[in-house]
């Protein structure tokens, strides 16, 4: 799943927000896994998982979004794996994909 600030909504402070302003954007593949005892919903209910389910995020967007992205995530859950870098995103989806299959 793509999350970007067109997906998901998030409130930033404004100083943060203006220093953002400057920076390239992030693009972050991160592999995530929900808890093995409960269901957990992300970002307000727009996702929802089952307990002990894997999944694939890549969170594109200024710094500090991707900051609060991934401590969301980091928050309901376990990140096994995070990726920073335009190069390896396409890499590590084609591998995740096919380890899946």
């Amino acid at each position: 799943m793509e999350i970007t600030p067109e997906t998901v909504e998030v409130s930033i402070p404004r100083w943060r927000r203006f220093l953002d302003f400057f920076q390239p954007e992030d693009n972050i593949l991160v592999e995530w896994r929900s808890p093995d005892s409960e269901h957990v919903q992300l970002f307000k209910g727009l996702q929802e998982f089952e307990p002990a389910r894997n999944a694939t995020f890549v969170v594109r967007g200024k710094p500090a979004y991707c900051d609060y992205v991934v401590r969301e995530l980091a928050a309901k859950g376990t990140i096994t794996d995070k990726r920073n870098g335009n190069l390896w995103i396409g890499f590590w989806m084609r591998r995740s994909i096919a380890t899946k299959q």
